[in-house]
């Protein structure tokens, strides 16, 4: 419990630092459902970049799930903390949507996944979505991983899209209990050039460079 704590102090910074360098503002959304059940939407980011929810649904208790803009090229970067106080099992989603982005450039999605608690029985699946509708709450599958106990690490996938002007992301947690435990995770998904894009970009760099080689030279013989 105390490592817990330490992690969602941790995690409270990463967002309230991530929030403040949010190149421009979102609007984020967060939804829940139980067993399969209609995704109830509990928190949006208002006029800011970040938005959180605490409370119970169904047999769990969420202690916090927070997201927020990220430093670029981050879309989006979310927290879940999952309890199930009552012992009688289950199912629990947990969406989490930015809509309203837009890039300049056809972008790779890199989608990075991470469990840090999860109680034996359990198991953990986490994935992105690409909204080409700019929807809520679920699109394109982009990537997807399940962790199983112990269930401690990350798993990262990177995957081209070509995504509408306008367009969302949407994480979710999908936590299966057997009795008592909890569930500790996040999710990050950025959105970076492509290969071919990278490689201009660096001999963009590396021409800069050489020009300023150069200049330096010419005023130190000057």
């Amino acid at each position: 419990m105390r490592a817990i704590k330490k992690f969602a102090v941790a995690a409270a910074a990463l967002v309230s630092a991530t929030t403040i360098a949010g190149a421009s503002q979102a609007t984020i959304y967060i939804g829940l459902s139980s067993n399969g059940g209609a995704i109830t939407e509990v928190a949006d980011s208002g006029v800011n970049n970040f938005a959180a929810f605490a409370g119970g649904f169904g047999d769990f208790e969420l202690t916090f799930t927070s997201a927020a803009v990220g430093l670029d090229p981050v879309l989006l970067g979310s927290t879940s903390h999952v309890q199930n106080s009552v012992g009688s099992g289950g199912t629990l989603d947990v969406y989490v949507t930015r809509t309203g982005i837009s890039t300049s450039f056809p972008p790779t999605f890199f989608s990075s996944f991470t469990s840090n608690v999860l109680t034996t029985g359990w198991t953990l699946t986490e994935q992105s979505f690409l909204g080409t509708a700019n929807q809520k709450f679920g699109g394109t599958l982009l990537s997807s991983y399940t962790f199983v106990p112990p269930g401690l690490g990350t798993f990262s996938h990177f995957q081209p899209a070509t995504p509408d002007a306008t367009y969302s992301i949407t994480q979710r947690y999908t936590v299966t209990a057997v009795g008592l435990g909890e569930s500790l995770a996040t999710i990050s998904v950025a959105a970076i050039p492509e290969p071919g894009t990278w490689a201009l970009m660096i001999m963009g760099f590396g021409g800069a460079g050489t020009l300023l080689r150069a200049r330096r030279r010419q005023a130190a013989t000057a």
